[in-house]
């Protein structure tokens, strides 16, 4: 087995498997729809990625915590 082979098997399984991230990925967006639903300014910026929440805040000219 070559070291980039090795690096590869390394990083694939940090990445956890499909379920677990299908799980995070549904767990994520009910929070979000539920903060929606509840007005929950807060929580919807939470919910959101950083990146994302910067966006926000630029496009509001308002912080999103």
């Amino acid at each position: 087995m070559t070291s980039g082979t090795v690096a590869v098997l390394v990083l694939a399984s940090a990445c956890g498997s499909v379920d677990e991230r299908r799980s995070a990925a549904q767990a994520a967006a009910l929070r979000f729809e539920t903060a929606l639903r509840e007005r929950d300014v807060f929580a919807l910026c939470d919910a959101l990625a950083p990146g994302t929440r910067e966006e926000v805040a630029q496009v509001a000219k308002a912080a999103c915590h």
